[in-house]
């Protein structure tokens, strides 16, 4: 579904719920089509109208958050993963019986 001029901001807005739910596929796709919704608005603009800078600036703005969430999340699992404990690997049991014990 097109996201036209009025629904940037509540895109911008679900970007920011979807990557704070750790729901990053579907933050993806929105990014994506949050692109090109903002890529149709500045091309829409006058040549030099001030509102595509400040348009891009601020979706800098909402990216460059949107990254420190994601590295921040990221960085919380990494912790959380290290405090866990370890556990050893697979070491067989030794088979210490010999074939003759077996069968008699």
């Amino acid at each position: 579904m097109p996201i036209d001029n009025l629904d940037v901001a509540a895109a911008a807005g679900r970007l920011q719920v979807l990557v704070a739910t750790g729901r990053y596929a579907e933050a993806s796709g929105l990014l994506e089509e949050c692109g090109r919704a903002l890529d149709r608005m500045v091309r829409e603009l006058q040549p030099g109208d001030p509102c595509g800078a400040e348009l891009v600036a601020e979706w800098r703005r909402i990216l460059e958050d949107l990254r420190r969430r994601v590295l921040a999340g990221r960085s919380h699992l990494a912790a959380r993963l290290a405090g866990l404990p370890k556990l050893g690997g697979y070491v067989p049991e030794p088979w210490h019986r010999r074939t003759f014990e077996l069968i008699g």
